[in-house]
């Protein structure tokens, strides 16, 4: 009796990755769902994921030089950029950005994950339409979700990981470059 319990317990768990496959695939994505494809971390989520992190998420525009947000304020959401470019400062009296992030980048995220309050200022170039999710609830849809939640921080982890080393590559190039001209 205990291996035909099995074969049947086997059987039901292969129709039920079946229907969940099915259901994902019948599932359409409204083309503002689908926006959210074109960032780096929800490229790994299915179409029922994408529906629940878009429950959470709100459109934002912002005129050309509106400010974002400031350093010292308070992180509370991050936002993704939809169309327009965002210029960031790392000082209160730079007049000159320090980056400048288009379509498809991020802003405001790393301050999500490690401060409580923003360590650069947000200005629109241009006119800008982005998405964007509160701290708030991108970590309640981390723990409520945690596929989904799992999924997306391992992009994050990858996103960051990725720009340390290149970060870092860069810099040993420049080192080697320098030492080259002094010899």
């Amino acid at each position: 009796m205990g291996k035909k319990l099995k074969i049947f317990i086997e059987f039901l768990i292969m129709c039920w990755k079946w229907i969940k496959k099915k259901r994902n695939a019948l599932i359409t994505l409204t083309d503002n769902e689908k926006q959210l494809l074109n960032f780096s971390v929800f490229k790994s989520l299915n179409t029922s994921q994408i529906k629940a992190i878009y429950d959470i998420i709100f459109e934002r525009t912002f005129n050309s030089n509106e400010i974002i947000y400031q350093i010292g304020h308070p992180n509370i959401v991050m936002y993704f950029i939809l169309e327009g470019e965002v210029d960031l400062y790392d000082s209160e009296n730079s007049d000159t950005p320090d980056v400048t992030i288009g379509k498809g980048g991020l802003v405001g995220s790393i301050e999500i994950f490690i401060g409580k309050t923003r360590f650069s200022t947000a200005v629109a170039k241009s006119k800008c339409k982005m998405l964007a999710i509160s701290k708030y609830d991108f970590r309640n849809m981390i723990k409520n979700n945690p596929r989904i939640g799992s999924k997306i921080l391992l992009a994050f982890c990858e996103r960051y990981t990725n720009s340390l080393y290149n970060k870092i590559v860069e810099e040993k190039e420049h080192a080697e470059e320098k030492q080259q001209i002094s010899s």
